[in-house]
């Protein structure tokens, strides 16, 4: 028997996340509970109480505190931790973010896109590819016969 995936989406900006919840509630496609930190810290112990680890994590780069390439550097040097799919998903388009997010281990880097009625688009993108097409550690999705 299979769970269903949690994403953890970390992100400071209150309209982003009700962007992504949003995107999440209009769209069948992305039938996956959500659960949000509103930075680096409350991420980490959201993770360290989790009684099972999310299946995704969306991280925001610019967050007070600790911020979203701290965190992942945090996820990496943990052994339980490590192999959490981590999509920087964040505003910042700047070469040197995204060679400093891969050089910590991302899996992805995303730039959220400028308007609401995208957000749909590239999530439902983002989850396809996650949580269908790759495989995750930890989540065994059942696919349809063929």
């Amino acid at each position: 028997m299979t769970t269903q995936p949690v994403i953890l989406v970390v992100d400071d900006d209150e309209d982003d996340r009700l962007f992504i919840q949003l995107a999440f509630e209009e769209n069948d496609d992305l039938n996956y509970p959500l659960a949000f930190a509103t930075d680096g810290y409350k991420a980490l112990e959201w993770l360290t109480n989790a009684s099972e680890l999310p299946v995704l994590v969306l991280l925001d780069i610019n967050m007070p505190r600790l911020n979203g390439l701290e965190v992942l550097k945090k996820l990496r040097d943990s052994p339980k931790w490590r192999g959490l799919p981590v999509i920087m998903f964040t505003t910042s388009g700047e070469a040197n973010a995204i060679a400093k997010a891969y050089d910590l281990g991302a899996n992805s880097y995303v730039t959220k896109p400028p308007t609401y009625s995208d957000f749909g688009t590239l999530l439902r993108t983002v989850c396809h590819y996650w949580l269908e097409v790759a495989h995750v550690p930890g989540y065994e999705r059942q696919r349809a016969a063929v």
